[in-house]
């Protein structure tokens, strides 16, 4: 009986092991990604107004920006970006101007990160200020579009503004779409009216406009 012997080279062993050592490497920061997401998930809802429950409507939760703001610290981003093609320092100090777009790609799931710079950061029209998106086509599928144009609604809630007595031609009501999310939570009923039940709201600080030109610095009731 013939046999066959394989010996390695200790060339071959050194790149083996750097394969390994690699791979190994690209797990930990997957590991790091998840955790680092999951925190962020966790206090994103943590810090939502009007959280989903028997007594509540989808409809009526939202995050307020400075939450936002104050969840996605530039740790967190670095964790979220490390050795991905938008983890150079410039990049990351861009993201900051992605802050409610990375809320909504946590929010619903999304897990192509490494796609994160040349999906958003790179094309012009698809930061915060460009919110809220009607065209999703480049995530990767209808269910994830879809869940991107509900959910971005969120994180943009309407800012109120003050009525103008002074208006000739009577009050300018505004009309919101169904998606949009109004910055009132804690709701309590007072009373009925003719077309229905009256409630009492706060409204989330920095929400209201006042028409002498400054917002709300503290909640409203």
């Amino acid at each position: 009986m013939n046999r066959r012997w394989s010996f390695k080279t200790g060339k071959d062993s050194q790149a083996q092991r750097e394969r390994d050592s690699q791979a190994q490497r690209e797990r930990d920061l997957q590991a790091q990604r998840e955790r680092v997401i999951q925190e962020i998930r966790d206090a994103l809802w943590e810090s939502s107004k009007n959280k989903l429950n028997n007594d509540t409507k989808e409809h009526l939760q939202f995050v307020c920006k400075e939450d936002v703001e104050k969840i996605w610290t530039p740790w967190r981003i670095g964790q979220l970006s490390s050795e991905l093609e938008w983890g150079k320092q410039d990049l990351q100090d861009r993201a900051l101007r992605f802050l409610k777009v990375l809320s909504t790609l946590v929010w619903i799931h999304w897990d192509k990160w490494e796609d994160f710079g040349k999906l958003f950061l790179k094309p012009d029209g698809r930061s915060d200020r460009d919110l809220p998106l009607s065209n999703t086509h480049f995530l990767q599928n209808k269910r994830l579009q879809s869940s991107f144009e509900q959910d971005q609604y969120i994180f943009i809630p309407v800012t109120l503004k003050e009525d103008d007595e002074d208006n000739q031609d009577g009050i300018d009501y505004v009309s919101y779409s169904k998606n949009q999310r109004l910055p009132l939570f804690d709701s309590v009923e007072i009373g009925e009216g003719s077309s229905g039940k009256v409630t009492k709201e706060a409204i989330a600080r920095k929400y209201f406009f006042w028409k002498v030109g400054h917002l709300n610095p503290e909640v409203r009731l």
